[in-house]
């Protein structure tokens, strides 16, 4: 059985699929509609995880285990066997968490707090000279500076 907390997501889970797939039908005959890929929210996935764990003997999912979650949950199967391989691969119930928080946004400007030290202590004195210094913007500086607490040295 499903945990009562899990078994309310799932329920969501389920009931949200239902809504959406009436707004699948063609509006206006002429216009091309995009599917988008639903994404789904690491609550989901961990109730999902948790059904399929429930169902598994030593491990092993039985045959059409998959096709019968994606039909109870109205889910695509292959959104369950990415859950179960990812579930798999990783150690844990974490292992299914999304990616996209980690993968996605501006990457960091690299910033070596020793190339501090490597300036003159001249320019040293104010953001602007020592941005200038590193190559990077004064802002980056700044911002690298609060979060290591240099500055209130």
């Amino acid at each position: 059985m499903v945990p009562m907390a899990m078994g309310n997501e799932v329920m969501s889970l389920a009931a949200e699929r239902n809504e959406d797939a009436g707004h699948l039908g063609n509006h206006c005959s002429g216009t091309n509609q995009i599917r988008r890929r639903k994404q789904y929210t690491d609550k989901q996935r961990r109730a999902i995880y948790t059904m399929l764990l429930e169902r598994t003997t030593l491990g092993i999912l039985k045959r059409g285990t998959t096709k019968s979650l994606s039909v109870e949950l109205a889910v695509a199967p292959r959104v369950i066997q990415r859950i179960w391989l990812n579930g798999k691969r990783g150690v844990g119930i974490h292992a299914v968490d999304s990616k996209k928080p980690k993968n996605c946004g501006r990457k960091r400007v690299p910033f070596d707090v020793d190339m501090i030290k490597d300036v003159p202590l001249s320019r040293q004195k104010n953001l602007h000279d020592l941005a200038a210094e590193l190559g990077v913007s004064k802002t980056t500086v700044h911002r690298r500076l609060k979060e290591l607490n240099l500055g209130k040295e």
